[in-house]
């Protein structure tokens, strides 16, 4: 199972959707941004990313359509 993505991802500049569904990701890294005008889509289904994670990768990719599972904040009474 992946738990990280390469740092040199955003080399890939024709890379236009991730699928990283059911994956360990605990986050992404800073070279992604350099995709925001190529990346289409990007699949975080099933990884425990919370809300403010999820700002940081939509702040990232503003033109990129993020899929993702909410994650309720259960403790906090907050989703």
């Amino acid at each position: 199972m992946i738990d990280v993505l390469p740092e040199n991802i955003g080399l890939l500049t024709n890379l236009q959707e991730l699928n990283a569904w059911g994956t360990y990701l605990y986050a992404l890294p800073h070279s992604i941004m350099q995709l925001e005008n190529s990346l289409q889509k990007i699949d975080l289904r099933q990884i425990s990313f919370r809300r403010p994670e999820i700002e940081t990768i939509e702040n990232q990719l503003p033109k990129t359509e993020i899929l993702y599972t909410n994650i309720c904040d259960c403790k906090n009474g907050r989703k």
